[in-house]
């Protein structure tokens, strides 16, 4: 009973956390002027022009990515595969739009980073109390929620102790650029596996021993490829 309660609160908490981070979306899309357009973005426009461009490229079937941004002839690259992997599933296959391809993506990889933290969370502490409660803090990373005065409107705004730690601020950028969430959850899943082997004893004839060596290399070079600096995360963690 209280495992099943456990697990309830953190679904709840987790499904808490992506509702605010979709609010400004959201917010953004109601409040649309008619005469105009609202692309569907929640942060940079830019940046988000290109990573929809790389989701589009999976869903119209094309193998290599190539930047639609430049006028300058290139045969293309295999770099940002996650983007399109997801463009080709969701896209390609299921037929999804490109908006709901991005927001598609950024939910589901938010919930599963989520999920892994929790997972983490658990091979550290034994009591559900003191689970859910790192569970809670580390979605705050970023600081609890204060009201700051804005000098030039004279007005206050929502925000946050820890404002220029934005990736893992969940009132905004936790869910929003795809390859950060895959590399986060890279990083954690190689957290887990580097636990997993340093806690028993591995020898030429374990079982499986050649597998579990190679997913964890493997989990460390995709989480490189994903987000270099999560490689250099993996750096200093190994020694």
């Amino acid at each position: 009973m209280l495992r099943r309660l456990e697990t309830s609160l953190v679904i709840a908490i987790s499904l808490i956390v992506m509702i605010v981070n979709l609010l400004p979306f959201l917010r953004r899309l109601v409040t649309t002027p008619p005469d105009r357009v609202f692309l569907g973005t929640q942060f940079y426009t830019l940046d988000f022009n290109i990573y929809l461009g790389h989701f589009k490229e999976g869903a119209e079937g094309v193998f290599k990515i190539h930047d639609k941004h430049t006028s300058e002839p290139h045969d293309g690259f295999l770099l940002r595969r996650e983007y399109w992997l997801w463009g080709f599933l969701t896209g390609y296959l299921l037929k999804l739009p490109p908006w709901a391809i991005y927001h598609s993506a950024r939910i589901t990889a938010g919930l599963i980073l989520l999920a892994i933290i929790y997972i983490l969370i658990r091979r550290v502490f034994s009591r559900p109390t003191q689970r859910l409660t790192a569970f809670v803090l580390a979605t705050l990373v970023a600081g609890f929620p204060k009201y700051t005065l804005d000098p030039a409107t004279g007005k206050k705004s929502l925000d946050l102790f820890l404002n220029w730690f934005l990736e893992f601020d969940p009132a905004s950028r936790f869910a929003t650029l795809f390859h950060y969430l895959v590399g986060a959850i890279l990083l954690l899943g190689f957290i887990l596996l580097f636990t997993k082997l340093a806690s028993k004893r591995i020898t030429p004839k374990s079982l499986n021993w050649k597998l579990e060596i190679g997913t964890w290399c493997l989990t460390g070079v995709l989480a490189g490829l994903t987000h270099p600096s999560t490689l250099a995360t993996i750096y200093l963690i190994i020694p």
